[in-house]
């Protein structure tokens, strides 16, 4: 498994770790959270995954037989379509 970070967020969280004390980063974080819309909240928003958790296609052994017939099974991940945490 894998645990792939927007290159955009990984900028950030990089800058905040190198120029804010490691004490106030959370909280600066959330109070940014909190002020996001009032500070860019008028540019247009593209969407995102700010992490994704890829990995290799996982099978339920007590269901290959239906997985072979049904590949929609939801015991099956998709290589090429990663698992997605949304924040």
């Amino acid at each position: 498994m894998e645990v792939v970070i927007d290159p955009d967020v990984k900028r950030v969280a990089e800058f905040m770790q190198s120029k804010i004390d490691a004490r106030k980063l959370v909280g600066v974080a959330e109070s940014l959270r909190n002020m996001a819309m009032m500070l860019w909240g008028h540019y247009e928003r593209d969407r995102f995954n700010a992490l994704e958790l890829r990995g290799e296609s996982i099978t339920c052994a007590s269901q290959q037989a239906a997985i072979e017939l049904e590949h929609s099974n939801p015991c099956v991940d998709d290589d090429s379509a990663p698992v997605v945490v949304a924040l």
